[in-house]
């Protein structure tokens, strides 16, 4: 599909005006379903952020910049038992000469399995990984001026486990690790992901 956004009036207002997207799903076999894709997008005044360490807090830059997204997709379901998704994507980003697209990925992979124990109980687990990335940061010298530095910040994965029981089709309850490995990466630099977390919930649908 293609997306064609209207101009918006505000001079750094973010946005699309083109959006496009080509891919292809292929069954090869029951309960199977590869999807290999590539999409391009323009983006009016992205929004990236740099670290001010005089001030303690980031700040915000806007540039054009323009992405090609391009990666697989794949589901996979076994007799209403197991179900599989697993995918990576890889991203270019291009930008104006001598700018970089700050704290963006090059890459990511994911996965999302789960396991039916009864018609009652499941368990699942869900993990990403992320591709090391630049950040832009800042720090005013004796003069007041700000300095500019890029930083590597290296890549980060999150692994989260879970336990469903849903006693019937309008109630569910849930107990969730989330980042079992504690591992706190840094999603932008100085500011790391949260640590091990622990949730427990219910839903009800009416």
């Amino acid at each position: 599909y293609m997306d064609l956004n209207q101009v918006l009036a505000d001079t750094v207002a973010t946005y699309s005006p083109i959006q496009a997207e080509f891919g292809l799903k292929i069954k090869p076999a029951n309960g199977l379903l590869i999807n290999p894709f590539i999409a391009y997008s323009y983006i009016k005044n992205e929004r990236f952020y740099y670290y001010n360490t005089t001030a303690d807090r980031f700040q915000v830059l806007h540039q054009n910049a323009s992405t090609i997204n391009a990666g697989l997709n794949l589901d996979y379901h076994f007799q209403d038992k197991v179900w599989l998704n697993l995918g990576g994507a890889y991203h270019l980003w291009i930008t104006k000469e001598g700018e970089t697209a700050w704290d963006r990925p090059a890459w990511n992979v994911w996965t999302d399995i789960r396991y039916n124990i009864t018609t009652k109980w499941s368990v699942q687990l869900d993990a990403t990984l992320t591709g090391d990335k630049k950040a832009l940061v800042a720090t005013a010298d004796a003069n007041n001026q700000m300095l500019f530095e890029t930083r590597q910040l290296d890549m980060g994965y999150n692994i989260n486990v879970g336990c469903i029981y849903t006693p019937n089709k309008w109630l569910s309850a849930f107990v969730k690790v989330n980042n079992i490995a504690h591992n706190k990466y840094a999603t932008y630099y100085a500011y790391e992901s949260y640590g091990i977390q622990f949730l427990v919930g219910a839903s009800v649908a009416f």
